[in-house]
């Protein structure tokens, strides 16, 4: 069974328990030790003083020597019994242990129980004992009453009944339980509102949750391509991801995490102290534009810190073709130009060296190849986007020494139910591209085949090629994001394929033997939505 983790309310209030009792029995401990032996220590001295008193009474010396108790001096004694808390009975009595006075009348005239009294009758000092009398234990005290010549003729005895002190310690116990739990309660309290406050200014989260959460924001902050800067309501920097570091780093930018204010004021990045939200700046530094979007944080209306994202505006914009398809069309265009321009180049040639019929020749051979390619695309392929996204890669092809053929059966409708355009060249051009580069490093066999097909069946997408193929291990992941064995800042294309694979529900089957080839077939039958 796993082991239950306490929650940080519980960890304060059992701390804060703790503590307090841990404070609260040290101070109540000494408090109640010191209250004890205060108050032993007023019995004592107050029995004690009573003896000595009485002791010194020159109506006491006259009893013992008349051996006769007054009526007035038992009512006085009697009066202090009543009326001193601490002190229950009285006993005087001679040298011979005879008691001439004592609380209850039947005990006058026998003798002094106890033997503690034998030191007091040979001189000692005043002192105190413990000892069992006639019916209970009793705190006394002795002192000795002498007569003018300083000779001892008889004692006086004062005590609190064991039970009757034990019973005022019992009291002062009592009291400081009582004050300890009240303590405590008071204490639990404050530990419940302080740890529920703090809760409540926690969002309801665990520190370890904060912990947790916090590193997992270091993480997928570094993680992120684009500079991060954040910064306080003063414009002090608290972070700066690894992306923006290694930016400025690569710009010979100085930035610290101290203060950013300098730099954003020598790179005119949106004020820091504004509270309005900006997107899509461009800035320049040496010569390289970047893009940067500054947004605000705002708690209760005030501003609480800004964070900024950096992103390069070049590599954006090349991101930008690659979603789009843009980049594969220009590509193609860009290949057509290229071929005509060369054969411009050979037609004017020939006329510079006077061979018109040649040059004629040369013309009509030309237009008969590519009215020929031409028309045999277009047939296949009536989208005139792809057409001409073929047509430029053909081109291409002839560029690389590369044969590429559009392979008998192809067809492709001018707008078809399950991609768009878009997605079509983003597919097409990569595949073929993928194709391209892994043939034009072999000698011989430097072919790639391209089949669509749209049927009642769906969409289906084929490119082969004759190039070095792939390992089992490599064709499982060519369509993760960044996963390239050409080089860093390559393997976006394919993983772009993966997305749109992904989001139209298509299905992808690579069939790849290294030295011989690979095979890519891709197919969609779930029509897209319209709107």
């Amino acid at each position: 069974m796993e082991k239950r983790k306490l929650t940080l309310m519980n960890k304060i209030l059992l701390s804060y328990i703790l503590l307090a009792i841990l404070i609260l029995f040290a101070v109540f401990s000494y408090t109640l030790a010191r209250d004890l032996k205060t108050l032993n220590k007023n019995i004592d001295t107050t029995i004690l003083s009573m003896a000595e008193i009485l002791a010194l009474d020159n109506r006491v010396e006259e009893m013992i020597k008349e051996n006769y108790l007054s009526s007035e001096s038992k009512k006085q004694l009697e009066q202090i019994i009543k009326e001193v808390a601490v002190i229950d009975l009285i006993v005087i009595a001679n040298s011979e242990g005879i008691r001439l006075y004592h609380p209850e009348d039947s005990k006058i005239g026998g003798s002094f129980t106890g033997g503690d009294e034998k030191e007091i009758l040979q001189g000692a000092k005043p002192y105190i004992t413990n000892r069992k009398g006639t019916r209970a234990y009793q705190r006394r005290a002795f002192s000795s009453i002498k007569d003018e010549n300083g000779e001892i003729i008889g004692f006086v005895m004062v005590s609190a009944y064991t039970a009757k002190i034990q019973d005022l310690r019992n009291e002062i116990v009592k009291e400081f339980v009582i004050i300890f739990a009240l303590a405590i309660s008071v204490g639990i309290l404050v530990a419940y509102l302080l740890a529920r406050s703090i809760k409540i200014s926690l969002l309801g989260h665990e520190p370890s949750q904060f912990v947790k959460m916090y590193l997992q924001r270091e993480e997928l902050l570094d993680t992120l391509e684009e500079g991060i800067i954040a910064t306080d309501q003063s414009g002090k920097c608290i972070f700066v991801n690894k992306a923006m570091k290694q930016m400025v780093t690569n710009l010979n930018v100085e930035i610290s995490e101290a203060s950013v204010e300098k730099f954003a004021m020598q790179y005119h990045i949106p004020a820091m102290d504004s509270l309005e939200t900006v997107y899509n700046q461009e800035l320049t530094i040496h010569n390289i534009t970047f893009l940067i979007d500054s947004i605000p944080i705002i708690e209760q209306g005030k501003l609480i810190g800004t964070i900024s994202l950096i992103r390069d505006k070049t590599e954006v914009t090349k991101l930008a073709e690659q979603l789009t398809g843009v980049k594969h069309i220009v590509d193609a265009l860009r290949a057509n130009t290229h071929e005509h321009v060369n054969k411009l180049h050979v037609i004017l040639g020939m006329l510079q060296l006077g061979e018109y019929q040649m040059a004629i020749d040369y013309i009509a051979t030309t237009q008969a190849e590519e009215n020929q390619g031409y028309h045999s695309i277009s047939k296949q392929i009536e989208n005139l986007t792809i057409a001409a996204l073929l047509l430029g890669k053909q081109n291409r092809a002839k560029e690389l020494n590369i044969r590429m053929t559009l392979q008998k059966g192809s067809y492709l409708e001018a707008h078809n139910d399950y991609l768009s355009t878009n997605d079509l060249v983003t597919i097409l051009g990569n595949l073929i591209e993928n194709a391209f580069d892994a043939v034009k490093d072999k000698e011989d066999a430097r072919d790639v085949n391209v089949f669509i097909q749209r049927n009642d069946g769906g969409l289906i997408i084929t490119v082969d090629d004759t190039g070095i193929g792939m390992s089992k291990d490599v064709s499982q992941k060519i369509f993760i994001k960044n996963f390239s064995t050409k080089g860093n800042k390559r393997g976006i294309g394919l993983s772009l394929i993966g997305d749109i694979v992904a989001r139209c529900d298509g299905a992808v089957e690579v069939d790849s033997e290294e030295g011989i080839g690979s095979s890519i077939t891709i197919s969609f039958n779930k029509k897209r939505k319209r709107f």
